[in-house]
């Protein structure tokens, strides 16, 4: 083998290095993408959990108990709670978020417009105007060939479902 490579010229052992170098890059780069799929859990877990085997509490426990003076305090506390009222807009924020990469799967288009009006005054030939008027529009789209933008919509989706989780359990820590 050393004998070869001391036969090639510099320039032939260059070109071979290369080409063994995109050869090498364009083998790696054709490796597909694994999609991760989560809808099941690896254990089979019941929808609700009761320590009684009855069915479980619901959302607004707290109205069996039938008392005025308990629903006006708890509403309040959902109503007053800076915690919970920043989980609201984390989760409108992430939903935003999420909505906005979907978009991204879709071609865009931008318009601009402009304009501009200046006004000459020379002694011979009087007052002259001058006006510019732009108008420039570009569309644009990326092929999602790797599915970058496909899992970065995804994974927006399920930060979306995270803060929806976040909401729910700061809503029942709050009424527990």
């Amino acid at each position: 083998m050393n004998g070869f490579l001391s036969s090639m010229s510099a320039a032939k052992r260059c070109a071979a290095f290369a080409s063994a170098g995109l050869l090498l890059l364009t083998l790696l780069s054709c490796s597909t993408q694994t999609t991760f799929h989560s809808d099941r859990s690896p254990v089979e877990l019941e929808e609700t959990f009761s320590a009684s085997g009855e069915a479980p509490a619901p959302a607004e426990w707290w109205t069996a108990f039938e008392d005025n003076d308990l629903d006006t305090l708890v509403d309040r506390a959902l109503t007053g709670n800076l915690n919970l009222r920043s989980t609201w807009d984390r989760l409108d924020q992430v939903r935003a978020v999420a909505h906005k990469s979907g978009a991204d799967l879709y071609p865009s288009l931008d318009l601009q417009a402009g304009g501009s009006r200046s006004r000459n005054e020379t002694t011979k030939q009087g007052t002259t105007y001058q006006s510019n008027l732009s108008l420039s529009l570009a569309a644009g789209y990326e092929i999602d060939l790797w599915g970058r933008i496909r899992s970065t919509r995804d994974a927006a989706a399920l930060d979306a479902l995270a803060s929806e989780q976040d909401l729910r359990a700061a809503a029942i820590t709050l009424t527990a």
